[in-house]
């Protein structure tokens, strides 16, 4: 759609030119309009038809279904991003305006850095003298290469993972800066400063080309010597959000693990897709892909990428990680670890223990993120407010329970378990990340009946936990969504009973077993809460 718009301006300016130029009156030149209008017009139509070929939904309804793909992917909203931007780590709702322009300054040679400043001066006449310029072609490709970059920045797009979502831009950029490259050589007569001009050309463009030869095959983390080259980047920027490097570290696995009598050696990646790196482990014998807990025996090796720190905030601070054997680089820069496993039986917690019994915090960790990962939100919260019980200052649980209510739609509740943790640590990324989502969904209308069910399921999380007053408020919230759940009365007079408030306990039964006379679980709670009442 960008290229229809762009075909239409680029024809309509120049052929206004060329008409006035040729100094046409205006019926001639509607006349000439309309002759040249072939050909951009079968460009046009052909491109946006061809384009649809493979693209079952734009097939479905041609002629308004790309408009919709073009207004949702303007700000794409449904996926849920942590972004490594200058030394922090932000949510999707904290991209800064100069996300990409700033992404583009870093990772670009320093010979189109360089000359962005000088482009205005093709525009000048003055300047350029008889210098052959289309300056209508030139105006045309600056603007290709500028307008989706403003757009992005004015309508606040979800761009994550570097500017990956803008690189269709960088031909133009190209394009322009080696016609201002030329104009400028141009320009200057004294033949000593254009051998000096040409020489900054050429000691600019070798330098990429240097050390894309030094760290093949790496040549995509290049950045710029603005910013200190790949090792400036480190901890500030992500590197290898694409999991590039995933080949390299299955080859080392390959050629150094031990497998004497033990079988293939079972490869763990948790980061990105599955087919990432168990495409390259297929290709191996002596290895195998598996799914399994990092605090588990079920593996042999690892493969962690540096930006898997948006998940656990304290990765980069303990670079590498516990385990390491093995790392590739990139100028000295940590590109991938491999990881070794390290722990025994003696280290593990006994795997009959469930997350409502368990005490060993980094199991409870590992186990919400898994609970998540399933989409079980429920257990996620349950083995995280474990968590908390040992551990109260735990960034992590705190994050991962914010998340998960969110993704229930309990966003009062989310807001509250951030509000608990950034008490704690106001500077974590990733939880004001997720408090600010919570703050956006306030606005949301979720359908009742849902929240109701899942306040009703999350009580009973709570009431496994012993945490009778937490099941209490969550019933009654589940109450205001569904006055007519009996279950609810049912979680709350258990709650009660459990507390020993027994008047409560059948106050509570009563009002449920009114709903739902022939409720067995009702009966028996109000029963047991009768036989204590007076005592």
């Amino acid at each position: 759609l960008l290229l229809i718009a762009y075909i239409a301006m680029g024809w309509f300016f120049r052929m206004v030119f060329i008409a006035r130029k040729e100094k046409k009156n205006t019926s001639a030149t509607i006349s000439f309009l309309l002759k040249h209008l072939r050909y951009p017009l079968i460009a046009a139509v052909a491109g946006y038809f061809l384009g649809m070929i493979f693209w079952p939904y734009g097939l479905t309804n041609p002629f308004t279904h790309p408009f919709i793909a073009l207004s949702e992917f303007s700000n794409y909203d449904k996926f849920d991003s942590y972004n490594l931007f200058e030394g922090r780590w932000i949510h999707r709702w904290e991209i800064p305006w100069n996300y990409i322009p700033e992404w583009i300054w870093i990772t670009t040679p320093l010979f189109i850095n360089l000359i962005f400043i000088f482009i205005p001066l093709s525009f000048f006449k003055k300047l350029t003298g008889t210098i052959s310029i289309c300056r209508g072609y030139l105006a045309l490709v600056c603007f290709v290469a500028a307008f989706p970059v403003f757009y992005i920045i004015y309508r606040h797009s979800n761009v994550y993972d570097g500017w990956r979502h803008a690189f269709f831009v960088y031909p133009s950029f190209a394009a322009a800066c080696a016609v201002t490259w030329t104009t400028v050589i141009q320009i200057v007569k004294p033949k000593f400063y254009r051998y000096a001009i040409v020489a900054i050309l050429a000691g600019t463009m070798i330098q990429p080309a240097a050390w894309m030869i030094r760290n093949h095959p790496f040549e995509s983390f290049y950045f710029s010597p603005v910013i200190g080259g790949t090792k400036g980047a480190f901890k500030k920027f992500e590197i290898d959000y694409y999991g590039t490097s995933y080949r390299q570290a299955v080859e080392w696995i390959a050629s150094h693990a031990d497998t004497t009598g033990k079988g293939p050696a079972r490869v763990r990646c948790y980061y990105g897709e599955t087919e990432s790196s168990k495409h390259f482990v297929d290709k191996y014998k002596n290895l195998r892909y598996v799914f399994a807990n990092e605090n588990s025996l079920d593996w042999d090796y690892s493969i962690v990428l540096p930006c898997q720190a948006k998940l656990d905030s304290m990765l980069l601070v303990n670079w590498p990680p516990q385990g390491t054997v093995w790392q590739a680089y990139a100028d000295s820069t940590p590109i991938v670890a491999v990881v070794k496993n390290f722990r025994t039986k003696d280290m593990l917690p006994d795997p009959r223990t469930s997350v409502y019994s368990s005490t060993d915090v980094n199991y409870l960790l590992n186990m919400s993120l898994s609970f998540y990962n399933a989409g079980d939100y429920f257990s996620c919260i349950a083995a995280c407010e474990r968590a908390l019980q040992f551990d109260p200052g735990n960034m992590i649980a705190y994050n991962n329970k914010c998340t998960a209510l969110n993704r229930l739609l309990l966003y009062p509740d989310a807001l509250e378990a951030g509000a608990a943790g950034l008490a704690v640590d106001s500077s974590y990324a990733l939880l004001k990340g997720n408090v600010k989502e919570a703050q956006q969904g306030m606005n949301a209308k979720p359908d009742p009946g849902i929240l109701a069910a899942n306040y009703l399921n999350l009580s009973v999380v709570y009431y496994n936990l012993g945490l009778y007053r937490k099941t209490i408020e969550l019933c009654k919230k589940a109450l205001r969504y569904d006055p007519q759940s009996a279950i609810a009365y049912n979680n709350i007079c258990s709650s009660y009973n459990a507390l020993g408030e027994y008047r409560s306990a059948d106050s509570a039964c009563s009002k449920g077993l009114s709903i739902d006379p022939k409720n067995a679980l009702l009966q028996n709670n109000l029963g047991e809460a009768k036989k204590h009442e007076g005592k």
